[in-house]
């Protein structure tokens, strides 16, 4: 989409990955990520666990967020497409981001 020139607002970009991951994916996967776009940026959190559906808010949960993903809004939807380059920062987990590129990788292919 990124590369088709589509632009989302992060709650809209993550709420779109949350929806093509099919919630009987394996593992027993329980983590949050995170994205914002700076240091006072709004921050959207997308809740990953095992048999559900996914979700999306802007509430921080109870447990610890496992990774944030901290790039400007614009570029988000490239980020879950696996891409990289410089300006781009993981806080935390990479591999809970890794995890959830590869379940949106996967569902393209279904």
């Amino acid at each position: 989409l990124h590369d088709a020139g589509v632009r989302l607002e992060p709650e809209l970009a993550i709420a779109l990955a949350a929806w093509m991951i099919d919630p009987s994916r394996p593992g027993e996967d329980r983590f949050t990520i995170a994205h914002r776009a700076g240091d006072d940026a709004p921050v959207t959190y997308l809740h990953a666990r095992h048999s559900e559906r996914m979700t999306v808010g802007s509430t921080a949960p109870l447990w610890d967020v496992a990774a944030t993903i901290v790039c400007a809004d614009e570029l988000l939807l490239a980020v879950l497409a696996g891409r990289r380059w410089a300006g781009l920062a993981v806080e935390g987990d990479e591999a809970a981001v890794a995890t959830v590129i590869s379940w949106l990788d996967d569902a393209q292919w279904r």
